[in-house]
């Protein structure tokens, strides 16, 4: 077993996800409280919290090029947040159920969720 290297401070609840940054600057979680924790690991300071959501966050995803986080809730929603400033982008709406999963595609044009096991963007 190794070592802890670092503990990141800020969150109550339980996180559903984590993941990180493609350059590994960023890792940001998906809570049970409806917010999302924002992190910088460089420091391992600089928690941030994004609230917007009605409900459980599911999954977070960072766009290819890292500016853009998308988040995915059970309150029917996918919000796009700037990664770097953590301010609120847009909501992408219209989903009929659970938000429950998001990711970018790798040229960072296409987003991409399941709804009760379906594809959609």
């Amino acid at each position: 077993m190794g070592n802890c290297h670092t503990t990141l401070e800020g969150r109550s609840n339980d996180a559903n996800l984590v993941a990180f940054s493609l350059d590994g600057k960023l890792l940001v979680s998906a809570s049970d409280d409806n917010t999302i924790g924002l992190w910088d690991l460089t420091t391992g300071t600089g928690h941030t919290t994004l609230d917007g959501h009605s409900d459980i966050v599911a999954q977070v995803a960072f766009s290819p090029d890292g500016k853009l986080l998308a988040s995915a809730s059970d309150d029917n929603t996918v919000r796009l947040w700037n990664s770097t400033t953590g301010t609120y982008h847009t909501t992408l709406e219209g989903h009929s159920n659970d938000a429950n999963l998001v990711a970018f595609s790798l040229d960072g044009v296409g987003i991409y969720g399941s709804i009760k096991g379906k594809i959609v963007n």
